[in-house]
């Protein structure tokens, strides 16, 4: 058993020291390490393209208030009634 732990230990060392790097590899490190370009200088931001749009209407909130009702019952018992019961109107 430890002879077989030893040997998976001294593999995944192994793969660690020689670890090869690929294209992909050096471009992603690449990544981090860019300064910016001349294309990234001319692009336009986002946020100035976008304009601000109000999606607010006429205020309805008490015509709404006036119909609602919320009637809620959590539990039924035969014998005792309602548990809990809540009416709003």
């Amino acid at each position: 058993m430890r002879a077989a732990l030893h040997i998976v230990l001294v593999l995944f060392l192994y793969l660690i020291n020689t670890s090869v790097l690929t294209d992909d590899d050096v471009d992603y490190d690449d990544d981090f390490n860019s300064h910016p370009s001349d294309i990234s200088k001319s692009e336009v931001s986002i946020g100035g393209e976008i304009e601000e749009v109000s999606v607010e209407g006429p205020d309805n909130s008490n015509k709404f208030d006036e119909i609602t009702q919320d009637l809620s019952v959590s539990q039924l018992s035969q014998t005792q009634g309602a548990d809990y019961m809540e009416v709003v109107a």
